[in-house]
Formats: C-alpha cells, sequence, structure tokens
C-alpha cells in the first residue's frame, strides 16, 4: 500500500511543528448622567456604553527534512490580524 503524501504519524509528532498564538483585548466602559433641572417633574437621563473586542493570532507551521511533500524542508508563517 503507497501512503504518498502523508508522513508517518509518530515521526510527524517529532519533527513538524505547528503552532498557533492569540493574544486578545477586550473591555467595555458605561457613563450615566442624571438631572431634574432643579424641578420635580422634569428628569434628563443621558446614558452611553463602549466597547471593544480585538485579537491578534499567530500561525506557524514547520516541516522538517523528509517529510511525504517531496520538497525537503518548507516553513509557512501566517499572520492575521481581525479587529
Amino acid at each position: 500500500r503507497n501512503t504518498s503524501g502523508f508522513d508517518a504519524a509518530y515521526w510527524a509528532i517529532d519533527n513538524n511543528q505547528h503552532t498557533e498564538r492569540s493574544q486578545r483585548f477586550f473591555g467595555n466602559a458605561y457613563a450615566q448622567y442624571k438631572t431634574t433641572f432643579g424641578t420635580d417633574n422634569h428628569t434628563l437621563i443621558a446614558k452611553y456604553q463602549l466597547g471593544a473586542d480585538s485579537y491578534t493570532t499567530n500561525y506557524s507551521s514547520i516541516y522538517s527534512y523528509g517529510h511525504q511533500n517531496g520538497k525537503g524542508s518548507s516553513d509557512h508563517d501566517d499572520y492575521y490580524q481581525r479587529d
């Protein structure tokens, strides 16, 4: 049986490396202002809310010499950012 194109499982575990690292920031703020204008029957309430969610993920795949793609070694780094 020919398994060309696939690395042996134990060899791949020892020699191929795949990593993913994410950094994330999120938060929110809330502010409220209330006034009655010095009267009992007039009230004004103003509210404001602000939120953010941002992350960056770095991917890296490193294949050692001898893997089954037939091209020797290849390094492939991807950078993906989403706001």
